[in-house]
């Protein structure tokens, strides 16, 4: 770490202020000048010797759970056996103390707990018993005002370099790390870049988290990665940091010399941008996420919201879905008429009944209107939600109620969490789910723990991660409030054919907006209908519902209609026409995919021969070149996203000099994925571009582990196929079909 930050800084990249996260601090405390190199090597290596004398005495953990929540939960259970020793983010920390007490801990309920490859608890009053030693060995230590800041992450705070003596050292082995709130006091700059100085970028993740939560625009990237330490790592990590905005000295990275030239692009690029975005004005806008504008009406002092729903442009809307069809839940219903209450000056909603159930689309958007109609002699005020995928088609009623004004009562308070009762295993609850019919993506997986007390059940639930930043722009967010209902629907035993849907509110009330965890209380009212009690995180009632009835649909029938688009891409299963002949074949690539397939055509009876790269065919005359040239394109499940990066790199040389050298112009490229591959599906759409820029050069095909039965390939490239999959036994294309007539909306009623 010294040494990459050695690197950095001949690069011209001089920091600001540096950052340590547990050992890390010695290094940063070096960089920053605060510490000779001598001294910090001696302080790591004496203190890790010691260290060792507690091997096996305890463990960590990694856990999903903010730093102050996990700190409520393991005080409530496992004082004095387990301790926060990280706090990582704003939504996760790392928890150490007492072997069987972290076994326990992984088995609670709602807790997703990782252990760390660790066999003591660091950062914990486990390492206490070491400070006699630790004090003897570390004595002696000189620190100075080094030429950089240094933020501690114990103290959370800027420290003189001067106070970093043998007492520092201690306390960071035995106090917890405040790596979230170091980094949020680092982060001064309107827009800091923060460089990971590591062989491999571990705590980007959490940097971004802490930047995001406290409004910070930041900018992250990492040195080297595992398996990739060289010179063309650290330039491309260099080139990354100054597109963030560091100041990076390119002659002393590049020289002065002369630069090769660089052939300009084959035509100009404009960078000009050609969406259209919707036209904002102050008059009449709304700040709701769902809706965009409020148009008052000319008669009964009445008002419309309207706005458009799209997975597109709110992604959290595509995790809930019916056999796979987005379908917008009837909490979200429940949070269009609140937001419609609150224009109109209302607290309650005392009725809404679903009529029809809203499928949204895979591609554009549908358009909504939420209708309030004026004031009764009682204030109450009528409320509709319409809908309608274009402006040719017609509008569909979706759902109707009543808003009215709540008479003020005694707030309630939930004084005991969790409740003394029996816990609900809710493990695999949302695989479970999924085999029902219910496809609760990762932003409605919110239910983390169950009980059964007092003749009520009980959840808590929170939204995950990805949606949390959300909450507060809305009153009570759909996903959160969909959560609170799941440990019903869990627990109703319907079987696949029939699914269980919010039907119609009765007295829902909210008196706190932008919740994003709830500790909910759930009565049976018989009949399909329960009632909901939702308090936050102290026990503070903040919502709730009188009565919401669940009606039981047959699954069939929830479901969407086949739409209004005339044609829809399918993958269809065609006969390979072609005549193959006597096809030439060779194998590019390195990897173990290029292995299977060359073994592959082999025992097919058609050997090829082997080349690593293009320049291995440099010496080949135009009729030498094989027909059919076949490159492998793997990805790296356990390192996703750099996997797609650099798969994208090395296809984009390998096309640009395929589709560059005459020599291939008779020949085709055909590059092979797997089924399943994440990285591979990048793949495919670089090369579907490269398609229509050079019609017949390049082929996609998919195929499966152990596959032999090249001559259909072969065949589907003769008969001028240029994407396809192969299965065991069948050839499937992409297709244009023509789609049936749009059905009406399904309506859900109580006798359906």
């Amino acid at each position: 770490m010294v040494g990459l930050a050695a690197v950095w800084r001949a690069a011209g990249v001089e920091p600001q202020a540096v950052v340590g996260h547990s050992q890390g601090e010695i290094a940063a405390a070096c960089a920053a000048g605060a510490l000779s190199l001598e001294d910090a090597a001696r302080i790591m290596v004496l203190r890790s010797r010691i260290i060792a004398q507690a091997d096996g005495t305890g463990g960590m953990a990694a856990i999903g759970l903010p730093p102050a929540e996990a700190g409520e939960l393991i005080g409530s259970r496992w004082r004095d056996r387990l301790w926060v020793a990280v706090h990582a983010s704003p939504e996760s920390c790392v928890v150490a103390g007492d072997l069987d007490a972290l076994d326990e801990l992984a088995g609670h309920p709602g807790v997703r707990a990782r252990r760390v490859d660790i066999d003591y608890a660091s950062h914990t009053p486990h390492m206490l018993a070491l400070v006699p030693e630790l004090e003897k060995a570390l004595a002696g230590v000189w620190p100075v005002e080094g030429d950089v800041r240094f933020c501690s992450s114990v103290e959370a705070a800027f420290v003189e370099g001067t106070t970093l003596t043998e007492t520092y050292w201690i306390d960071n082995l035995c106090r917890p790390v405040l790596f979230d709130e170091a980094i949020r006091t680092a982060a001064e700059p309107d827009s800091p870049v923060f460089i990971e100085v590591s062989p491999h970028p571990v705590l980007l993740g959490n940097v971004t988290d802490s930047c995001r939560a406290a409004g910070i625009g930041a900018g992250v990237c990492g040195s080297l990665r595992r398996d990739e330490g060289g010179p063309r790592r650290m330039l491309l990590s260099l080139a990354q940091a100054w597109t963030l905005g560091a100041e990076v000295s390119w002659t002393t990275v590049l020289g002065s010399g002369p630069r090769p030239a660089v052939s300009p692009p084959a035509y100009a690029f404009q960078r000009d941008r050609y969406w259209l975005d919707p036209v904002a004005t102050d008059s009449g806008s709304s700040p709701h996420p769902l809706l965009d504008r409020v148009v008052p009406l000319a008669a009964d002092d009445g008002f419309l919201l309207t706005g458009r729903l799209s997975p597109a442009t709110t992604p959290w809307l595509a995790d809930h879905a019916v056999d796979g069809a987005v379908l917008l839940p009837g909490t979200a219903f429940a949070e269009l008429a609140l937001e419609a209450a609150a224009h109109a000056g209302c607290d309650l909603l005392e009725d809404l009944t679903l009529d029809a159930p809203l499928f949204l689309p895979e591609s554009g958007s549908v358009q909504v209107q939420v209708a309030v109609g004026g004031p009764d002699d009682q204030g109450r005020r009528t409320v509709g939600v319409h809908a309608r995928r274009s402006d040719d088609d017609p509008w569909t009623a979706h759902a109707d109620g009543l808003l009215g004004t709540a008479p003020a009562t005694a707030s309630e308070r939930l004084t005991s969490w969790p409740p003394e009762g029996t816990a609900v295993d809710l493990t695999d609850v949302y695989d479970r789910l999924a085999g029902r019919g219910y496809d609760y993506g990762p932003a409605f997986q919110g239910l983390r723990a169950a009980w059964h007390a007092d003749g009520h059940a009980y959840a808590e639930v929170a939204l995950p991660d990805l949606v949390r930043g959300d909450a507060g722009r809305f009153t009570l967010h759909p996903a959160l409030l969909d959560a609170a209902l799941h440990l019903t629907v869990h627990e109703s035993g319907h079987d696949g054919d029939t699914l269980l849907l919010p039907f119609s509110w009765s007295g829902l009330r909210v008196s706190a907006r932008g919740a994003d965890t709830l500790r909910v209380r759930i009565t049976e009212k018989g009949g399909g209908r329960i009632a909901l009690a939702l308090f936050d995180g102290t026990g503070e009632w903040i919502a709730g519902v009188e009565t919401l009835a669940l009606r039981e649909t047959p699954r069939s029938a929830a479901r969407p209609s086949t739409g209004t688009a005339p044609y829809a891409l399918e993958w269809t299963e065609t006969a390979a026409t072609g005549a193959p002949g006597n096809a030439r074949w060779a194998v590019v690539g390195f990897d173990e995919l290029a292995d299977e397939i060359e073994a592959g055509l082999a025992a097919a009876g058609t050997p090829a021969p082997r080349y690593y790269d293009l320049f291995s065919l440099a010496d080949m005359s135009a009729g030498e070149v094989p027909g059919l040239v076949l490159a492998p394109c793997r990805g790296d499940a356990d390192d996703l996203p750099y996997s797609v990066h650099d798969g994208l790199r090395q296809v984009l040389d390998l096309v640009q000099g395929w589709l560059g050298d005459e020599r291939f112009a008779g020949s085709r490229l055909v590059l092979v994925t797997r089924p399943g591959d994440l990285a591979a599906a990048a793949v495919w759409g670089l090369v579907r571009s490269a398609q229509t820029e050079q019609p017949g050069r390049l082929v996609l095909a998919e195929v499966p582990a152990g596959f032999r039965d090249w001559d259909r390939v072969a065949a589907a490239v003769a008969a001028g196929e240029t994407q396809f999959a192969v299965t065991d036994d069948a050839l499937l294309t992409p297709r244009l079909v023509r789609r049936g007539p749009a059905a009406g909306p399904v309506p859900v009623t109580e006798g359906t």
